[in-house]
């Protein structure tokens, strides 16, 4: 059959496909078994995205920082681990990815501690690099709207 024919489907015509087998068919309620359940996203992994989130829009919206310290904060964002809450890049990685001296990147570094949006804990010794770990701001304006939001998804649901 011609590819370009309208009588052309995405099946093979012929007796090698077949339908799946029941196995493939998604258990009813009585055979739910916990480890057969895709579950939805771990919490923690959801809260923590949407703290990275929240974070990149906290210094974004700071009035005071350049857009090379929103770049800066989403490097540092994307390499916070996890489980441990920080980052511990070196500064000379940190001003290769974000196009920057090394100079810069340390001058920004301060800007987001001195505006509250950035703690660092100093790496003591050769080869010990600084540990950055993000942080929230709560102010008024955010809680009321998150508060908003939340009114908002009681009354849809």
């Amino acid at each position: 059959m011609h590819v370009d024919s309208p009588d052309a489907s995405p099946m093979p015509s012929d007796s090698s496909w077949r339908r799946p087998p029941a196995c493939f068919d998604p258990p009813s309620d009585d055979r739910v078994d916990r480890h057969d359940v895709v579950d939805a996203p771990d919490r923690r992994a959801v809260s923590f995205a949407r703290e990275k989130f929240v974070w990149l829009d906290q210094v974004r919206a700071d009035p005071e920082l350049t857009p090379l310290a929103f770049m800066l904060a989403y490097v540092i964002a994307n390499l916070v681990n996890e489980r441990e809450g920080y980052a511990w890049p070196s500064v000379a990685r940190l001003a290769g990815e974000c196009r920057a001296t090394e100079n810069g990147v340390k001058k920004i570094i301060r800007r987001l501690v001195e505006r509250g949006h950035l703690s660092v804990e100093l790496g003591i010794g050769r080869g010990k690099t600084n540990r950055y770990r993000w942080l929230l701001i709560e102010n008024d304006a955010r809680r009321d709207a998150e508060g908003q939001n939340e009114c908002q998804r009681n009354k849809r649901g």
